[in-house]
């Protein structure tokens, strides 16, 4: 069993339609799934959307060619989300994938406070001032220089960021469409917010230091040139006064020493108070002599040692700041590899998500599911032509190596992780592209187009049409409809409230009924009520309900002020319902044999491990309800009991045949009102080359009648046996005419139906009445005779 990590989140599939938009307010950026490359009127290169039709088209041509002995179980459409984060520097953004697929690491500059220790500096006038200036730019210098590295997950770096932002420049959806699933992410919304600032902050940081540390040393080098300046000065100056006074005072020493010498010898003998008081004075003199010869020496000293002091500590603050400013390049070298452009988005203050479209191919042989992944991709502009061995050209190419990069990680995770290749296999179940009635129809246009372009063959369209037969076709519901992950964002465009009311010529409200918008079906209430929250925009849709005609609708929401549309559906006539109850009894049938036919051709390659196959199994399901069996408890039973799979899907040729035609026949019943006598069906069968008895024919009618491919036959009064193709009310009274009419041949009159059954006239009429409007009788009126009433479904033909 496989444990996610702490910063993990399981896989999931949402399932609620239209997520609220978190407390970050992030928008979404939705890609198209392919381009192709134009050229402006000015000359410049330009992405123009490839209609998504034939993307899904060209996937699915290449997805038949590469089974390789496998059977297409799904095409699944998933964005794989990613972070995009501003950075300070305009046009420019990171990328941080969501799925945990990348992962590189950042050295993040710590915030020295460089800009407060340049005010500092500009405002020093003394020694101790510079020297806590240069010991704190000492400090500022080691902390860059000792960077931290700061693992970040899922973020990109080139090439492969390179090649993912070229996606911001193509052109944009509205949102992703009802039928994706947008990939949950792995990646903890407080991870990824960890990463996003880290990288934003190192941007910033580092943007700060290419610009402050230069300055810092310039201006810090200045002020100790100035100070050393100023200290030289001043000590010159001192010095100066000194030597004055030193030059002054040398000259007086000189003086009394003469003096002094005079006196002694004019006098050898004898000293004297004046040769008492010149000692004195000589003395006094010498010392300050002396002592102004110690201070000069002093200031000099001291003014060499302070300047030393300040040269040495600015020389080892310029070495520190040095090595940060290597670091600091460090840095921009492996923040580069991380910054793109942002392709000309204005993403100043935004927090945007970038959904990266990819198709899913699952490939089944023997219960073993590979998947494929196929990239966002360009239409080929010098494509080859199909020819005697080639019925299919492939006309996308991958946008980019670097996007090959992000479906091949991909690719590896769904094809080596358990639990991330269940959430896609339980996901195709619901959105399975193979499955789902509006794409369906997209890929069959797709087809026609490629078709059109002379990319595929003819008999490649009759392939395509015969393999999405052989799928259960499903609508997708608002309750199933639900691409977009709660822990992820909302991103879509301003939303409002619509109520949908849909009612008869007749103004009464019709329920039951369907919607399907956008590819999503939603069933209005006893009242005929749809409410949606839909986006403002170009919608498009049809509303189809039981015995009514569909009517397509189309309208566009300005802004998200609650609206109210109005649905008018015209009822059908009597002989529209029969007939479209007829072509869906023949279409019904002929979706059950292609569900028959493709899974015995599973069943003949994989056995009874189909029933663990997703796609099989909701084949099967489809298989079962359509014949009346309890779906669930059916396969429950055939995985303990061997051969009930074979059994199901093997079918007898000849009785296949035979169920065939009387479908034909039900079809062409339309006239005479969805029955028909059992003698006129048995003749037709004849017509057709059937050399059968009764029994066989009545047992397929009871067959077909078990499977609710047809309603099933009753005796009339009389004898004649009456086969009912669709299900038509036949009260008492209707029946008794019925066998009545059978008796004359299909033509009855009010006055042979009173003598013929003992009833009063208004009874007769009000039975008559009944079998017209259900379609089974049409009246001739007459003036001069009776008016008759004849049984399309009753008049027997002359083997």
């Amino acid at each position: 069993m496989l444990v996610p990590r702490k910063d993990e989140k399981p896989y999931h599939i949402p399932r609620k339609p239209g997520a609220a938009m978190d407390q970050d307010h992030r928008q979404l950026i939705v890609p198209v799934t392919g381009t192709s490359s134009v050229r402006l009127p000015d000359g410049r290169p330009a992405e123009q959307a490839v209609p998504e039709e034939y993307v899904y088209a060209d996937f699915t041509f290449r997805s038949i060619g590469a089974r390789n002995g496998r059977d297409l179980e799904f095409l699944l459409k998933v964005y794989l989300p990613v972070l995009v984060v501003p950075s300070p520097n305009a046009g420019r953004c990171f990328l941080l994938d969501l799925l945990g697929f990348a992962s590189t690491s950042v050295r993040v500059l710590r915030d020295p406070n460089l800009e407060g220790i340049l005010r500092k500096a500009e405002a020093v006038t003394t020694d101790a001032q510079l020297q806590e200036c240069l010991d704190e730019a000492l400090v500022a210098a080691k902390s860059i220089a000792n960077a931290e590295s700061v693992a970040l997950r899922g973020a990109l770096s080139e090439p492969t960021a390179g090649g993912v932002s070229q996606l911001l420049g193509w052109p944009l959806r509205k949102g992703p469409e009802a039928y994706a699933l947008v990939l949950s992410p792995v990646v903890q919304s407080s991870a990824s917010d960890e990463a996003s600032v880290a990288v934003r902050t190192a941007a910033s940081s580092l943007r700060t230091a290419e610009t402050q540390v230069p300055e810092l040393i310039e201006g810090l080098r200045a002020k100790t040139r100035q100070i050393i300046a100023v200290r030289e000065k001043e000590a010159s100056e001192v010095v100066t006064r000194l030597d004055l006074r030193v030059d002054t005072l040398q000259k007086e020493v000189s003086s009394l020493q003469s003096r002094l010498k005079q006196t002694t010898t004019s006098r050898p003998n004898k000293s004297s108070t004046k040769e008492a008081e010149l000692l004195e004075l000589l003395r006094a003199r010498e010392t300050a002599l002396k002592r102004d010869l110690e201070r000069k020496h002093k200031t000099v000293a001291e003014g060499q040692a302070s300047s030393r002091r300040l040269l040495l500590k600015m020389e080892s603050m310029e070495s520190e700041m040095n090595t940060a400013n290597r670091t600091v390049s460090d840095c921009r070298t492996s923040l580069e590899r991380l910054e793109v452009a942002a392709q000309g988005l204005d993403l100043s203050g935004l927090r945007a998500v970038l959904l990266i479209p990819l198709v899913l191919a699952g490939f089944s042989k023997k219960g073993r599911l590979d998947i494929a992944v196929y990239p966002p991709s360009r239409l080929l502009i010098d494509r080859q032509k199909i020819g005697l061995r080639r019925e299919y050209v492939d006309s996308m190419s991958e946008a980019s190596r670097e996007i090959v990069q992000i479906s091949d990680w991909c690719e590896e995770r769904a094809n080596s992780e358990v639990a991330f290749r269940k959430t896609i296999r339980d996901a195709s179940q619901m959105y399975n592209l193979l499955m789902l009635k509006n794409t369906r129809q997209m890929i069959r246009e797709g087809a026609r187009m490629l078709l059109a372009d002379g990319l595929i063959k003819e008999s490649a369209l009759q392939d395509l049409d015969s393999m999405l037969s052989g799928f259960s076709e499903q609508v997708l519901t608002t309750t199933a409809a639900a691409p977009l992950s709660s822990s992820l964002v909302s991103g879509r465009t301003a939303e409002c409230r619509v109520e949908f009311r849909i009612h008869n010529d007749s103004g009464a409200p019709v329920g039951r009924a369907v919607l399907e918008l956008d590819g999503v079906s939603s069933g209005s209430d006893k009242n005929g009520v749809v409410s949606l929250s839909l986006q403002t925009g170009l919608h498009r849709g049809r509303v189809s309900a039981p015995g009514h005609r569909d009517e397509p609708i189309e309208f566009h929401l300005a802004d998200n002020a609650d609206t109210v549309i109005p649905v008018l559906l015209t009822q059908m006539s009597r002989e529209e319902q029969l007939g479209d109850s007829l072509d869906k009894l023949v279409e019904r049938a002929r979706r059950i044999d292609m569900i028959r036919d493709r899974l015995w051709d599973a069943f003949q390659t994989h056995g009874d491990t189909l029933l663990n196959i997703p796609a099989y199994r909701s084949a099967l399901v489809e298989l079962l309800s359509n014949l009346g069996y309890e779906s669930e408890a059916w396969i429950v039973e055939a995985t303990k009991k061997k051969g009930m799979v074979k059994r199901l899907l093997k079918r007898d040729d000849r009785s296949e045949a035979l169920r065939r035609d009387v479908l034909r026949i039900a079809e062409e019943s339309k006239q005479s009102g969805g029955i028909m006598l059992f003698s006129t069906l048995m003749v037709q069968l004849d017509d057709l080359g059937w050399t059968t008895n009764a029994d066989e024919i009545e047992s397929a009618i009871k067959e077909m009648s078990r499977e609710g491919l047809i309603e099933g036959m009753i005796n009339l009064k009389g004898g004649a046996r009456l086969v009912k193709f669709v299900p038509v009310s036949l009260t008492d009274d209707p029946e008794q005419i019925l066998g009545l009419a059978a008796r004359k041949e299909g033509r009855l009159t009010i006055e042979e139906a009173v003598v013929g059954l003992g009833w009063t006239e208004e009874r007769v009429q009000n039975a008559l009445d009944l079998l017209v409007n259900g379609g089974v009788a049409k009246v001739q009126r007459s003036y001069s005779q009776s008016t008759q009433y004849w049984f399309p479904g009753l008049r027997s033909r002359k083997a």
